[in-house]
């Protein structure tokens, strides 16, 4: 996640303002500017120190206010951040003000308090790129990241390409968006081209058993409406000693890619495990934020390749995350998703994971630096999770998992049109 930048602020505290003559408004600026180098250098609990000071000998200057919120900020303090901030704005009147917004922003949406984030990210982007500087493309990303959206898709499905995974009953399960997820709706399907059809749950996942008609192509057309979401208050639920029901246990164990039993994975999660399956993530996430790096075409055969190599795509990330929270004893599992971010039209195939708390419930989670806990992408579409029953990769019928991949069956590029926003 690119972080905010102090230039704004830094230009805001080179001068003192006018009416610095005054003892404690010069003692003022003398510790601005020394809280905003302590924050340059990261060393932010001195810097909040010398910006709390700051405000009580000027408390109606909104740059102390505005610093006080920035680091706040760094430090994963958001209501009080975002408290700062609001006081920075308040004080501004609309002048000078796109930092405090953005900051409040940044804030509002680390809190995951969505509607508020939004506000201040389109108050800030009004205010121009002039104004923003760097911040102006990072506010405009947040903004879309928080804006609801409805997309459209149409696939093109070709049977003969997945034959060696028809069922008994000469029917393919196809993978569906599903409205059970509080982050996504799905509505107005349509299935041309088939002999017959229906939606089934299989292994937690949404299904379309459809029976073709010979090789000809089937046609699925639908929308999916994706909201803004926070799991936040579903994790409250969490209470300190409950236990996973068997559905959610049967994802500590042993599936493609991933043996949580490997001394490797074990080894390296010891001193990464928590009491509570949230703070367990947490120190994971950071793991393998500080080891891993992206890099296309990268590939493996396990989650102790991925960590071994350093290197790896979404889907390596996610299977380093699965097998380490495995062996440290949360519940986790692969998903697969369809990214709506990148082009204008064209979806990407996507991986990121979903971990169980008890009392919550199946978390989503980006393993990729920026994620955060508990919020998924509204730029991605949920398609399914990677279950435990065989394999997905192979050339073996009776080994390769019975639901079908979109790639499977002929659809590499996905299209959409972006409905409304």
């Amino acid at each position: 996640m690119r972080q905010p930048c102090l230039l704004a602020l830094a230009l805001a505290l080179a001068a003192p303002p006018a009416e610095a003559r005054a003892d404690n408004v010069r003692d003022a600026h003398k510790l601005g500017v020394a809280a905003n180098e302590r924050l340059e250098k990261k060393q932010y609990g001195e810097a909040l120190k010398l910006a709390k000071q700051a405000v009580r000998l000027d408390p109606k200057s909104p740059y102390y206010h505005g610093l006080a919120g920035s680091v706040h900020w760094h430090l994963k303090q958001y209501p009080a951040g975002l408290e700062a901030c609001e006081t920075a704005v308040r004080l501004a009147g609309g002048k000078c003000d796109a930092w405090y917004l953005h900051v409040a922003g940044e804030n509002a949406n680390g809190a995951q308090d969505f509607p508020r984030a939004r506000k201040y990210f389109q108050r800030a982007v009004a205010r121009g790129q002039k104004a923003l500087g760097g911040n102006f493309a990072v506010a405009k990303h947040r903004l879309a990241a928080l804006t609801p959206k409805t997309l459209e898709f149409e696939w093109a499905l070709q049977p003969e390409k997945a034959a060696a995974l028809k069922r008994a009953d000469g029917t393919f399960l196809i993978p569906l968006p599903s409205s059970t997820h509080p982050f996504q709706t799905v509505n107005k399907m349509v299935v041309t081209g088939a002999a017959s059809y229906k939606v089934e749950d299989f292994e937690g996942n949404e299904a379309l058993a459809v029976k073709p008609k010979g090789n000809d192509p089937i046609r699925i057309r639908f929308r999916v409406t994706l909201t803004p979401y926070s799991y936040k208050d579903a994790l409250a639920k969490y209470r300190k000693g409950a236990k996973a029901p068997a559905e959610a246990k049967q994802y500590l164990g042993e599936s493609e890619w991933i043996d949580p039993k490997s001394p490797k994975l074990r080894k390296i999660v010891e001193p990464l495990r928590r009491e509570g399956p949230v703070e367990t993530v947490e120190q994971v996430l950071a793991y393998l934020r500080g080891r891993l790096t992206y890099v296309p075409g990268s590939t493996f055969k396990s989650a102790e390749d991925v960590l071994e190599q350093r290197k790896a795509v979404c889907f390596g990330w996610a299977a380093a995350f699965t097998g380490l929270c495995r062996a440290a004893g949360v519940p986790a599992r692969m998903v697969d998703v369809l990214n709506a971010n990148q082009s204008p039209d064209v979806l990407e195939f996507h991986s990121y994971c979903e971990f169980y708390v008890p009392g919550a419930g199946w978390i989503p989670v980006e393993p990729q630096p920026g994620g955060l806990v508990g919020v998924p992408n509204v730029g991605q579409v949920r398609l399914y999770h990677y279950s435990l029953n065989r394999k997905w990769e192979g050339s073996n019928a009776n080994e390769i998992h019975p639901l079908c991949t979109l790639k499977q069956l002929g659809v590499v590029t996905p299209k959409y049109v972006l409905v409304a926003k």
